[in-house]
């Protein structure tokens, strides 16, 4: 996956940087334009010149150095982005996609520090809706348990949120553990929940 990302570079352009512009690396979804990150952050004058791999024509990506800020949601992306800054001094924020309410308030304030604009009273409010359905979907889901397999982002974090809802995750399918999933993995274990883990491709 990540020579894939890298054989785009190959399509890319020095260019002048355009402010309040980014490229999103790692959203892995057809509507990635209709996604509530991308949704936000135009809200507040951020124009999305690319969302790679799911939305990039050959001549946006050409353009893609010019982006203010690369945000990088996977780990996948990351090679992409880090050749980006060394050739073409496109910044990037890495934050893997997360899941939970707390960390996805955590996750858009870094997005918003490194562009510079306030969504707080958004973020705010977006949280306070999920809380509310959190609550409504522990009512019909609580008891259940589950398999998680093919996450994009922070599977331990997804692992976490079904938990609070009362699905309890029973294995994790997962191409690699890596290092950062550290703390995501002590907070499972302290809910009590220590799923089995094997590695494998995103297929049961």
């Amino acid at each position: 996956v990540e020579n894939m990302f890298r054989s785009l570079f190959e399509l890319m352009k020095e260019q002048p940087q355009e402010a309040r512009t980014a490229n999103i690396l790692g959203l892995w979804t057809s509507n990635a334009r209709k996604t509530e990150l991308v949704r936000l952050l135009e809200s507040k004058g951020v124009r999305i010149k690319n969302i790679i791999p799911s939305y990039c024509t050959p001549s946006e990506l050409e353009a893609a150095p010019g982006a203010q800020l690369n945000i990088v949601l996977d780990q996948y992306g990351l090679p992409l982005a880090r050749q980006m800054k060394e050739r073409f001094g496109t910044d990037y924020i890495y934050s893997r996609k997360p899941y939970q309410p707390d960390s996805i308030e955590q996750w858009y304030h870094e997005i918003a520090a490194e562009l510079n604009i306030d969504i707080q009273t958004e973020v705010a409010d977006l949280k306070e809706k999920t809380l509310a359905f959190q609550e409504k979907a522990r009512c019909a889901l609580d008891g259940l348990t589950c398999a998680i397999s093919g996450v994009s982002g922070r599977p331990f974090d997804l692992a976490s949120l079904l938990a609070s809802v009362g699905v309890k995750p029973e294995a994790m399918l997962l191409q690699t553990v890596l290092s950062e999933d550290r703390p995501d993995i002590q907070s499972l274990l302290d809910l009590g929940v220590d799923p089995i883990i094997f590695r494998g491709d995103n297929s049961l």
